[in-house]
């Protein structure tokens, strides 16, 4: 590897894991941070090097090894904790200032690996921490890729002309419809790539897309909630798809999904009380979608009677009986069968056996 900056930086990476597993000390783990910040700095003296892509990568690679410098078990380590703090800010400003001299995320374009890996930790960050990103994001176009565009066009005409339609007729804004449109023709082709691997779709592409969606909705929410009047019902989907992107494009385990848990599920619970039943009338499916989504998303949290007690009720209302008859309804919005219905399914079944538990026991008396 030519690159000693980024070579270092790797090392560092790879030392830290093998510590985690009584593989290498600490002192590995410092030794090659401290080599990959001595060539990084040569490199910032030359006006090639200093914001080529193997010393932005460099950079980003110490950046994600601080962060991890500051789990507990990497912590016991003195005053690590402090010290990993502030170089992680030093390296997030360093990473700003070599993005921007380079002329922002898009000119990455001939990495499209940095690129992606960029992205996602940005909107990572964004989501974990329900604030703006960090970096600005390159503008989106769902479009942009040609072999892309014949099965957009075919495979999700229904799932567009139902989303827009809801949108349509509930007056909401043309930006967060838009929005709420690309997100279904996304949704659609990754259901297609996961049903057929072979489908002309790049999943580092997906990925990145979807990472990038979650943003722009959190940028959307954030800018809703700002104006004299926010609307309840152009909140609660906004936070509804957020969720869905978050169950879909990202693990269980990660701060956006714990994020989820913590701050958008409460909010989105806020924002379908104080919407009016007028407002579903016409179009309860759309309802239906929000209170699944709010369940898969609020499952090991102490949400998930609610989302669930308001989703039964609804069902019995409505005369929805199964999963099939269920999903059937909601399928045409935003879903991705192959990462939902299963999650979906086994929720909704121990709900089901709780209650038939509980008016098994009415009845004993």
């Amino acid at each position: 590897m030519s690159h000693r900056a980024f070579m270092h930086s790797l090392l560092a990476t790879a030392a830290m894991h093998a510590y985690i597993v009584g593989k290498a000390s600490y002192y590995d783990i410092v030794h090659h941070k401290s080599l990959a910040v001595q060539e990084i700095n040569i490199n910032l003296s030359d006006p090639v090097s200093r914001i080529n892509d193997g010393n932005i990568a460099a950079v980003f690679s110490l950046l994600c090894v601080e962060e991890s410098m500051l789990l507990p078990l990497m912590a016991q380590e003195g005053d690590g904790r402090d010290v990993a703090s502030r170089q992680r800010l030093v390296h997030v400003s360093g990473l700003k200032r070599m993005i921007e001299l380079r002329g922002g995320l898009t000119a990455l374009d001939m990495n499209q690996c940095l690129r992606a890996l960029i992205i996602w930790h940005v909107a990572l960050h964004s989501v974990a921490s329900f604030l703006p990103p960090y970096l600005p994001l390159p503008e989106f176009d769902p479009a942009s890729d040609h072999a892309q565009e014949q099965p957009r066009r075919s495979s999700v005409r229904a799932t567009e002309s139902q989303m827009l339609k809801f949108c349509f007729d509930l007056g909401i804004d043309q930006s967060l419809a838009s929005l709420l449109d690309d997100l279904s023709v996304l949704a659609a082709q990754l259901a297609h790539w996961l049903d057929d691997p072979q489908a002309p779709f790049e999943p580092l592409d997906l990925q990145t897309r979807g990472n990038m969606i979650q943003v722009r909705l959190l940028t959307k929410y954030t800018e809703a909630k700002s104006t004299s009047i926010p609307s309840p019902m152009e909140n609660t989907l906004c936070l509804a798809a957020l969720v869905f992107t978050v169950l879909v494009f990202q693990s269980r385990s990660t701060p956006a999904a714990q994020a989820v848990h913590q701050t958008a599920l409460g909010q989105l619970l806020d924002s379908i009380q104080l919407t009016q039943p007028s407002e579903w009338a016409k179009m309860p499916n759309l309802l239906l979608w929000v209170l699944v989504i709010g369940t898969i998303g609020a499952r090991e949290s102490s949400r998930l009677p609610w989302f669930l007690n308001r989703l039964l009720f609804f069902c019995f209302d409505h005369q929805l009986e199964g999963v099939d008859r269920i999903l059937k309804r909601i399928r045409p919005l935003l879903w991705v069968d192959q990462q939902l219905s299963g999650v979906f399914a086994e929720l909704w079944n121990n709900a089901h056996a709780h209650v038939k538990d509980v008016l098994d026991k009415v009845d004993d008396r």
